[in-house]
């Protein structure tokens, strides 16, 4: 496969290569083909700074090479097609990529490559930086990849350099196949990639990061951006995707989501996923739990270097990428004293952003499943009957054309002795003549006192809708108020914050039975970093800022409550109270 009179070399290396003694020429072509093979040994080739702990388990995360075997690109594994690596900062993800991308050059010199990133300037630096090594190689790398390097010699036999593309792609001189229209490396930017573009690989690099992590439209865009190259892949091509998480509803949570239910619908899914965090903690078999295979068994993983038959710990914690020196005597990688400092350093959550891989700090959620579990009632004799309270509807509305909403949410819910009980969902993706069915059906089935609908744009249009159905149902009038929201700096994010403090004084009760319940809680868990849409949530904070007057009220003591429950709900002496929730093993029960 790699005679010299076979691959296409350029005739100044022919000549040199002939004049090598058998010896000389098989162990140039061995260390060629480990480069080929082994992605630490194409990181030395290119004079990085690897380490085998952590970086050869990193490297085993991509699409592994076998330039012996024959097989084409597509062939080298039929069934992952995408590989998702989300590994901390300061791990070298990037440099691994580049390593990547060189080595899958090397072994099929017609590949179709796109890179994207972040940014355009970004993306423009990595393609720079791979395409040097082709157009400006090191001495070892022109004597192993002569025919990959612009490089030629001028008629006195002095070296010269010859140009590779441009900022936007570059094509190798060793491409032998002249009918593609895409280069061998182009990055994705709005005036590069065209969209009958075809690729065989994909590389997506910190798609999601410090820039945009904070908007939810931005974050709406990165996933937009990466379902529109999608199509650019070929049928049996591979995506590669490494980044860090910064926020929930990312492109990476999306992604996993979609994967789930792939999986679930198909039996398998095509996606390989390497997520971890800085830390490693200690086996009693010598190898941290880094290098012990939860993909085989979960409970007990295997460790992948010696026979452990599963991982045991030592209680001893330490890091992904322990302290090492380069040949220089550069220091690299983490010491615990050293993330600890970045701790304080970066605060606990940009810290578990950068190292953790989490959007959220450990111990900094607002809402704590515990919080919301104390206050989530399990059975429905635990709800106010309808004559002893006031019972009123909350609605926000997804109005048509809204952007980047989902659902339309209405929760039905009894106001008693200073406190709000949730108690029904109804929600939908409807259009204005849904809205109105449904509001009309609730009130015919609930018959609430009132009903408050957040005061949107175009809500007369919605009103004339509500009002033109009721009336064919019989209906003369709706008690409808229209609330007009707050405009001012994030009161969204004011308004949901706002559950927590009615939640933690025992003002708000939570129904588990109801529609949605899971999604609510989903939300709160997540917020205020959820990354993508609150309807639930925020419809919640929408119940508690409601007009109802709970705030003047006192709530009933709790020796009260319980017999105001066997009272008027006839309960048995031993049924739990909603002092104890029914809550049994916690919001999944």
């Amino acid at each position: 496969m790699y005679e010299p009179d076979i691959v296409r070399f350029p005739d100044w290396f022919q000549q040199k290569f002939a004049k090598l003694t058998p010896l000389e020429q098989r162990a140039w072509k061995d260390e060629r083909a480990r480069a080929m093979s082994d992605h630490m040994a194409m990181g030395a080739l290119l004079e990085m700074d690897f380490q085998e702990d952590p970086h050869r388990l990193l490297f085993n995360q991509f699409l592994q090479k076998k330039p012996d075997s024959g097989l084409v690109l597509s062939d080298l594994d039929t069934l992952t097609k995408k590989f998702m690596i989300l590994w901390p900062r300061g791990l070298f993800k990037t440099s691994a990529v580049i390593v990547d991308i060189i080595q899958n050059i090397v072994n099929y010199p017609n590949v179709r490559i796109c890179f994207m990133t972040g940014s355009d300037l970004l993306a423009m630096k990595q393609l720079a930086r791979v395409k040097k090594v082709f157009e400006r190689p090191s001495k070892r790398f022109l004597q192993l990849f002569p025919d990959f390097c612009g490089i030629d010699y001028d008629k006195n036999g002095k070296m010269k350099y010859v140009k590779l593309g441009n900022k936007h792609a570059f094509t190798v001189p060793s491409r032998n196949n002249d009918s593609f229209a895409e280069e061998t490396f182009q990055i994705s930017t709005a005036k590069s990639v065209k969209s009958g573009a075809h690729f065989d690989l994909i590389y997506i690099d910190d798609l999601v990061n410090d820039q945009n992590y904070k908007s939810i439209t931005a974050l709406d865009k990165c996933f937009q951006e990466y379902l529109d190259i999608c199509p650019m892949l070929e049928p049996t091509g591979f995506i590669i995707m490494t980044g860090t998480r910064y926020s929930f509803g990312d492109t990476y949570e999306r992604i996993q989501e979609k994967s789930k239910l792939e999986e679930k619908a198909v039996g398998r899914t095509v996606w390989k996923f390497s997520i971890r965090d800085c830390w490693s903690l200690g086996c009693k078999c010598g190898h941290s739990d880094v290098y012990h295979n939860k993909d085989i068994n979960i409970a007990e993983p295997p460790c992948v270097i010696c026979d452990c038959k599963g991982f045991q710990p030592t209680g001893v914690k330490g890091v992904l990428f322990p302290e090492a020196r380069t040949k220089d005597g550069r220091a690299i990688g983490h010491s615990l004293e050293y993330l600890e400092g970045k701790r304080v350093e970066l605060g606990p959550e940009f810290f578990a952003n950068q190292y953790e891989n989490s959007p959220m700090a450990s111990g900094t959620q607002t809402f704590t499943e515990v919080l919301i579990c104390a206050q989530t009632l399990h059975h429905e004799v635990q709800i106010p009957p309808y004559n002893q309270a006031y019972t009123f509807v909350v609605g926000d509305l997804a109005y048509v054309g809204a952007d980047g909403r989902d659902y339309s949410v209405l929760y039905i819910c009894r106001l008693f002795q200073g406190q709000i009980f949730v108690f029904r969902c109804e929600f939908g993706t409807w259009d204005s003549g849904q809205v109105a069915e449904n509001i009309v059906n609730v009130l015919l089935k609930e018959r609430p006192n009132i009903i408050y609908l957040e005061k949107f744009p175009a809500w007369e249009s919605y009103n004339n809708v509500i009002t033109t159905y009721a009336n064919m149902r019989g209906i003369q009038k709706i008690p409808i108020v229209w609330e007009k929201c707050s405009n001012v700096a994030n009161a969204k994010l004011i308004r949901i914050g706002a559950i927590k403090g009615v939640l933690a004084s025992k003002r708000l009760w939570l129904y588990q039975g109801m529609k949605g319940y899971e999604a609510l809680v989903e939300q709160l868990l997540k917020w205020p970093k959820l990354g993508r849409h609150d309807d639930f949530a925020d419809c919640i904070g929408m119940v508690v800022a409601a007009p109802t007057g709970y705030q003047l009220e006192n709530p009933p003591q709790a020796v009260s409550m319980q017999n105001w429950l066997r009272k008027y709900n006839e309960a048995p002496v031993d049924t739990d109270s909603y002092l104890d929730n029914g809550c049994g093993n916690g919001l999944v029960c």
